[in-house]
């Protein structure tokens, strides 16, 4: 019997680069005076996400609720939407270099699908996009 880990080694890595991404921001704010014009660049990762669905759902959702999207809906996307590639396409991640280099880029498509609709949903009600 193999361990849940090797199992579903495409969602492992994609959480792992998730994760990774998340603290850019925090490394880049907490070691700004070090770092310099890099801990710019850190924070800009911020941009990418959550920033972008915080200012999608500011009608309904209070301002500094980053770190909710960062800690609890970013992993439950890309957990969820891993274990959905894991489960269509199996043949094609059973290849190592192929599932290492889809992890790469993977992760971030639900969070850019939710993003993008949020964003198209608030546009063509109306509702303050970005202000």
């Amino acid at each position: 019997m193999t361990s849940p880990l090797k199992r579903h080694r495409l969602v492992v890595e994609m959480m792992i680069i998730y994760v990774l991404f998340s603290t850019l921001n925090s490394i880049g704010l907490a070691f700004k005076p070090a770092l310099g014009e890099l801990a710019d660049l850190l924070m800009m990762t911020g941009l990418l996400w959550p920033y972008p669905l915080a200012l999608a759902l500011q009608r309904w959702v209070p301002p500094g609720t980053g770190l909710l999207y960062t800690f609890v809906v970013g992993p439950l996307m890309v957990f969820a939407f891993g274990l959905y590639l894991e489960k269509r396409f199996r043949l094609f991640f059973q290849v190592a270099w192929r599932l290492h280099l889809a992890s790469l880029f993977l992760w971030y498509v639900p969070l850019l699908i939710v993003q993008s609709v949020a964003i198209f949903i608030g546009w063509l009600s109306g509702w303050p996009i970005g202000e």
